[in-house]
């Protein structure tokens, strides 16, 4: 029984802590997500590539020419509603992917990341769901990428 209740209370701390976020805005994107570099595409490419694989994303598709790369999903944990009459807990997977564009320009590349957040199969990153700030923030997400980026160039 007590572990049932410690199940239903991570569950609900996972649910408060994906329905209590924040917007994701194409202006935040552009801020913190976004990169320029004096490299080629195929340095560029292939760091990204590097990253994607060191952080555990699986590439979905990838079309070099178009500058896209788009992961499959990650999952991330779960977040669970329970029957107080039951003590059943149903959980549904969080997972996050990336969209990935590369955009060459003479000798600099661009690099822009956005994020993706589903509850099962519910695209949700248009919700407030997002933690920006923080250790686990979407800010400190990018400046980790980013850092790893530039330390496989």
């Amino acid at each position: 029984m007590k572990s049932k209740l410690y199940l239903f209370a991570f569950a609900a701390m996972l649910f408060t802590a994906c329905s209590a976020g924040k917007m994701l805005t194409t202006e935040y994107i552009t801020q913190h997500g976004t990169r320029t570099y004096e490299a080629s595409n195929d340095q560029i490419w292939k760091a990204v590539e590097g990253v994607l694989s060191m952080q555990g994303y699986e590439i979905a598709f990838a079309d070099q020419e178009k500058g896209i790369i788009n992961t499959k999903q990650k999952i991330l944990g779960a977040v669970g509603s329970a029957n107080p009459y039951s003590y059943q807990v149903v959980s549904t997977g969080i997972y996050r992917q990336y969209l990935i564009r590369i955009t060459h320009e003479g000798s600099h590349c661009t690099v822009v990341l956005k994020p993706r957040v589903f509850q099962g199969n519910a695209d949700i990153s248009d919700q407030a769901v997002w933690r920006l700030d923080g250790p686990e923030g979407e800010q400190a997400l990018f400046e980790k990428f980013f850092k790893e980026l530039e330390g496989l160039l």
